[in-house]
């Protein structure tokens, strides 16, 4: 705490190691870029003292945030040359290095000067540590190369599909691959520290190479998949595996509750985010949403369709998902007590029951922050001539955070984070 003579004295009084801290949080948090020059060096050029700061703490140049902090129009030569500073000034200390989208740069010439770019981050590859967004195929050859402190790896396309970056990454904990290729045997990939992954999310794959691979993840905690023709080997699937650390779970496929419901209770593990997107969902959510394992979910996201008899609507769930003002004063339990975001791509079987569950949780929950909906605007699950939409848009009007995305095109099964 500083005292009421440092909180209004100059600013050159505030001690270094909180500026530092400060400093930490403004570069940490700055996803989307300076889209001119980093960070550091803007910072560094507000006073002698901030430019002292920087110089002496060589972990405020470890975040190298490709493309944004460069403008499409920045010469290569000065992108390498902010980008050698950086790597010096940050000495030996653990790199982040993430890659953001730029159409221009992937659509154009300037297609060669990432490479280039990219090839001079291969020299500090004993030193990086979280590596996002990256496009292998501008990185060349990676094959040989020592990776001892890479924690998380994100991959989102590379023509290296079929085979592992690196000779060895021993301390990987987080593994993101969606580029999606036939040749590719995730079950046969002695590099990737299976057994110690926390984090997995991996691209379209076979059920069959699915259930390979996962018999090595004890440890997940984070699990994404998309799983081709999984309604087929569901049971399967799932049947085969607990998952005791798991709070984040986000499927893609087809799936019933019963086998899902099953599979979290063999795990008997508590979760905070479950995702599903499907076209055929088999018995009632509610079977699965309010059991204990659901009990601390803060996230949600369904698009499920409704398509076959054997799915059970919506209702069950919505109604327990209801606050009441009674229940508030008599400490009866509802679902989802911490929920704080829902995303939803269908609508109640009764008018009304989902917007006044929205309505309930923004005003009598301390928790719930967002609402979103996929509307399916040409099917029988468009919220449009009904009294939900009704709802929602006076929420909107009340500034509640609430998006409601039309879609005129058809039903939408996806859900946010794939």
């Amino acid at each position: 705490m500083l005292s009421t003579s440092t909180r209004n004295g100059p600013i050159r009084k505030i001690p270094v190691e909180l500026l530092v801290a400060v400093f930490t949080i403004l570069i940490d948090g700055n996803v989307v870029g300076t889209g001119s020059v980093p960070l550091p060096f803007q910072l560094s050029l507000v006073c002698r003292s901030w430019r002292e700061i920087f110089l002496s703490t060589p972990s405020l140049w470890t975040y190298l945030r490709l493309l944004h902090d460069f403008s499409d129009d920045v010469p290569l030569e000065d992108i390498k040359r902010y980008l050698v500073i950086m790597l010096n000034r940050s000495r030996t200390c653990p790199l982040v290095i993430v890659y953001g989208p730029s159409a221009l740069w992937f659509l154009s010439d300037r297609i060669d000067d990432l490479s280039c770019v990219s090839r001079i981050l291969l020299g500090h590859v004993h030193r990086w540590q979280i590596v996002e967004n990256v496009h292998l195929r501008n990185f060349g050859n990676t094959t040989g190369l020592h990776a001892p402190v890479l924690h998380r790896l994100k991959v989102n396309s590379s023509t290296l599909a079929d085979t592992s970056p690196f000779a060895t990454c021993p301390s990987l904990k987080e593994l993101s691959w969606t580029s999606y290729s036939k040749r590719r045997k995730w079950e046969d990939d002695p590099i990737i520290p299976w057994n110690q992954l926390t984090e997995l999310v991996l691209g379209e794959m076979t059920s069959s190479s699915a259930i390979k691979v996962l018999r090595s993840c004890p440890q997940l905690i984070t699990f994404h998949l998309s799983i081709l023709g999984w309604f087929q080997k569901a049971e399967d699937f799932l049947g085969s595996f607990a998952f005791p650390a798991l709070s984040i779970l986000r499927l893609r496929g087809d799936i019933t509750a019963a086998i899902l419901k099953d599979t979290l209770e063999r795990s008997a593990c508590v979760l905070q985010t479950l995702s599903i997107a499907c076209q055929n969902w088999g018995g009632n959510p509610l079977d699965i949403l309010q059991t204990q394992r659901c009990s601390s979910l803060t996230k949600i996201s369904l698009a499920v369709s409704p398509h076959t008899s054997t799915f059970q609507g919506p209702n069950g769930w919505v109604k327990g998902a209801t606050i009441q003002p009674s229940l508030m004063s008599t400490n009866t339990s509802y679902l989802f007590p911490q929920l704080e975001e829902l995303t939803l791509t269908y609508a109640c079987e009764t008018d009304g029951l989902l917007g006044i569950m929205i309505e309930s949780q923004f005003k009598f929950s301390s928790c719930f922050k967002a609402f979103k909906y996929n509307c399916n605007c040409q099917t029988v699950f468009s919220l449009h001539r009904r009294m939900d939409l009704e709802i929602l848009e006076d929420l909107l009007n009340q500034g509640y955070n609430i998006i409601i995305d039309h879609n005129d095109e058809g039903l939408i099964f996806e859900f946010d984070g794939y």
